[in-house]
């Protein structure tokens, strides 16, 4: 086996869409598969999201790559349609852009040179600030769209700013914001990301856009007063099922002296001697620099901990617990229920969106069906 392996788990992630569909069932649903779907591989993860109602992805490139490996759903271009070259991609591989700008319409205007419309959805921003039309532009923009005769606005999407906190009540300031120029029309609506499926079933509309929950990750965060996640989180966290287990093997041991530390910095430093492990993983693969001592992680399938800094290729963990590991041992960074990337994530202060998009290329997926 590779030094690094990340195993992705195409039934559970499967599985995880059908959670999300049961919990919006009268709902279409664009699995979001942008950032080569979360670092699990776009193409793959589309073929076998076989029950997906279509797609969602960043770029014109993603889009792209999804056709040319004869993915023939809806494919939904999210935010990086703004080049008047990309019109010629969007008409000959039938992609639908956002529109959240004239500017965008501007191009889709002067570059079409098809008998058949482009179908686009509309962005308004309801308070997320980002990306997105306000009211007076949404407004000018359907009549423009309605006298060109080469765009067809075929669905009014918003994104939600604070969704993944379910005590947070600018969710629905966002709602009451979106349903204000959604009643100046009747196009399918899209509101609720996986924080909006999962918490605020108000947001469920006509399709929704699963992304971080697809992967087995609940994207909802603790609450600010009690610190503590949510019922419907821990609930979430049972649920939905890892996609991702990133395993490495140790690659060498030794014992650490009292008084001796390990790696730059030499920010661990034994207060008794320890049998010390080096992992063949490390910031170049994917796995967060600052996580710090006592991030954990699971050696021979039994819980250790990680100790001083992370290195580019290797980083190294405490063999006290696991008295018969050898050269060769399996670990895991994460990907289990005893071991989940949202764990992993808050020990390095980040999130796990960021770890799971960071996994580099020269980590080898190996698929499993």
């Amino acid at each position: 086996m590779p030094h690094v392996l990340a195993r992705i788990d195409l039934a559970a992630l499967r599985s995880n869409y059908n959670t999300a569909k049961d919990l919006a069932p009268n709902s279409f649903n664009f699995a979001v598969i942008k950032a080569d779907a979360y670092g699990h591989g776009s193409v793959q993860c589309a073929r076998a999201l076989h029950q997906a109602d279509g797609f969602a992805v960043a770029t014109i490139e993603e889009a792209v790559q999804l056709r040319q490996h004869d993915i023939d759903k809806p494919v939904l271009v999210l935010s990086r349609f703004c080049q008047p070259d990309e019109v010629k991609d969007v008409q000959n591989f039938n992609l639908m852009p956002v529109i959240h700008s004239h500017y965008q319409l501007d191009i889709l205007i002067s570059k079409h040179n098809s008998r058949q419309p482009i179908n686009a959805w509309l962005k308004v921003d309801t308070g997320m600030n980002r990306l997105g039309m306000n009211a007076g532009e949404f407004l000018s923009m359907l009549n423009r769209i309605e006298n060109s005769g080469c765009v067809n606005a075929v669905g009014l999407m918003t994104h939600l700013a604070c969704a993944d906190e379910t005590d947070n009540e600018f969710t629905a300031v966002q709602l009451k914001n979106f349903h204000k120029l959604a009643i100046k029309t009747n196009l399918p609506l899209s509101i609720a990301n996986s924080a909006g499926i999962i918490a605020w079933p108000d947001t469920r509309k006509h399709w929704n856009r699963p992304g971080l929950m697809l992967y087995g990750v609940s994207p909802l965060s603790p609450n600010k007063t009690t610190g503590s996640n949510s019922p419907i989180d821990k609930a979430m966290d049972k649920k939905l099922q890892p996609v991702m287990r990133l395993v490495s093997r140790l690659i060498s041991i030794r014992t650490l002296k009292r008084g001796e530390g390990i790696g730059y910095g030499q920010t661990f430093v034994a207060d008794e001697d320890i049998n010390v492990g080096i992992v063949a993983c490390g910031y170049a693969d994917g796995y967060p620099r600052h996580a710090g001592t006592g991030t954990p992680i699971l050696i021979c399938d039994k819980p250790s901990r990680l100790l001083g800094r992370v290195s580019m290729d290797t980083l190294a963990v405490d063999l006290t617990p696991v008295s018969d590991a050898t050269v060769g041992s399996p670990v895991l960074l994460w990907g289990s229920s005893r071991l989940s990337v949202k764990e992993i994530a808050g020990h390095a202060g980040t999130i796990a969106y960021e770890l799971l998009t960071s996994v580099s290329n020269r980590v080898p997926r190996q698929y499993i069906d």
